[in-house]
Parts: structure tokens; sequence; C-alpha cells
């Protein structure tokens, strides 16, 4: 029952502080999305290590309000450092909510396992800590504190491999062949992406598919469409909005 309660209160810690936080730290005094998707569950990182342990209701809101300030910082000061400084892009935020509150989890492990005894459990702690029999409690916190540093130790370097590994030529993209996997692939015909389809229809045979080059060109710029091209662009899209727009007004218009 410890498990299921101390991840729910630390969860709950996190997703109040997240949003006071995000709405502290972030231009106008609103709230970031992102903050909200992720930074809400880092409470439940955190308390990982822990959730198992008699860390009392109010250590469990502790932790969770901890890891959710933490998180929102790393999202807003952290990242955009670590991307000026040493052009290091976390797309996905995994550093943020992952990341530090996984390090928090690890030092509250220390913390706790420091503070463990076994009146404060009421029986003994072999079932919590296997060595626990012969080691003491600051020995069990010291133990705890150096497995942390191991497994960052581990994660950084299968990093840095696999980002040296990645950044080989051969796993770069073709810098000209964007959205189409006929590079790769046996690609059905009637598969091609219908932006590269003239007509916006079943002839593909009959329309020869555009240069993406030039499509992305003529969607950023529909200027630079040229004056018979059917394909997608801005202006189309606007006209044919427009249109639908004009008629629904038209027909509720008509309404009795």
């Amino acid at each position: 029952h410890r498990v299921v309660v101390n991840t729910v209160l630390s969860l709950t810690g996190s997703c109040l502080v997240s949003f006071y936080a995000s709405m502290l730290m972030r231009p106008g005094g609103k709230f970031e999305m992102v903050d909200v998707q992720n930074a809400t569950l880092a409470g439940g990182v955190a308390v990982g290590a822990i959730a198992d342990m008699n860390i009392k209701p109010w250590g469990a809101l502790l932790i969770g309000c901890v890891a959710g300030v933490l998180s929102v910082v790393g999202y807003v000061h952290i990242q955009p450092f670590l991307e000026r400084k040493i052009s290091l892009y976390d797309t996905c935020g995994v550093h943020n909510l992952h990341g530090m509150p996984g390090v928090l989890s690890g030092v509250a492990s220390a913390i706790v396992a420091a503070g463990a005894s076994s009146s404060s459990y009421q029986t003994d702690l072999l079932g919590l800590y296997a060595e626990r029999g012969t080691r003491s409690a600051a020995a069990q916190a010291g133990v705890q504190a150096a497995f942390m540093f191991i497994t960052l130790a581990i994660s950084v370097s299968g990093g840095v491999f696999t980002g040296t590994l990645m950044r080989l030529s051969f796993f770069q993209p073709a810098k000209d062949q964007f959205f189409q996997d006929t590079q790769a692939w046996h690609v059905p015909e009637m598969e091609n992406p219908y932006y590269f389809d003239k007509r916006g229809e079943i002839g593909h045979k009959e329309a020869k598919p555009a240069s993406s080059q030039a499509k992305t060109s003529a969607l950023r710029n529909p200027e630079q469409a040229s004056p018979g091209e059917e394909g997608l662009t801005l202006r189309t899209v606007s006209e044919k909005i427009d249109t639908i727009a004009a008629a629904i007004g038209s027909l509720a218009q008509r309404q009795p």
C-alpha cells in the first residue's frame, strides 16, 4: 500500500507545483504546454526509488513538489542553456522529466536509507535491503549514493557512444529526399504523398511527381508557384476555406 499512496501523493505535489512554477517562470504569467504535459509527471519519477519506503505523506508530497519545480526549471532555463553552449538538443525533454528527477530520486534513496531503522518499520529491514543484516544505515546510504553515480556513468557514456555513432555519415539522411522512402523501400505508386500529385486524386500514372524542393518553395511562397500548377499552396488552401465558409454561411441564412 505504501507504493500506491506515496506515488499518488508525489504526483499530486508535482502536478500542483508545476502549474504554479510554469506560471511564475514563463513570460506573461501564462502556463506553457510542455510544462503541463511533462513536469506534472516528475513526482512519479522522483519517488520511484523510495516508493515502498516509510517516507510519510508529507515526505511524498515534498519530493513531488521539488521534482515539479526542478523539471520546470529544466525546461525554462537548463535546456536552452545546454542548446546554446554545447548544442545539446533534448527534443523529448528526457533530461527534464526523467534525468534530473531520477537523480533526485537517487539522492532521496540515500537519505531514506540513512534514516531507516527496525523500529520505524516494526520489522527487520532485510526485505528492503538484503545486506542490511551486516551493514549499518550509513553504509547502506553510501551504497545507494555509489550506485547512483555508477548509473549516471553508464548512462552518460552510453549516450556519448550513441551520439558519436549517429554522427557518422553512414547514418545521415539524404538531404534531398525528405518525405520519401524510395531510397530504402519499394514504395507502391499509389502511396506517393498526396502533395506530390498534381491532380490531387488517383491519377498518379498520368501526373508525374514534382520535386520536393519545388513543392516546398511553393508552400513557403505561393508567388513562386508555376501559373498552371495545381499543387497544394497556401493560397489555394485559403481560397478553398473561404469558399466552404461562404457556402456554410449561405445555407445558415436560408434556414427559417
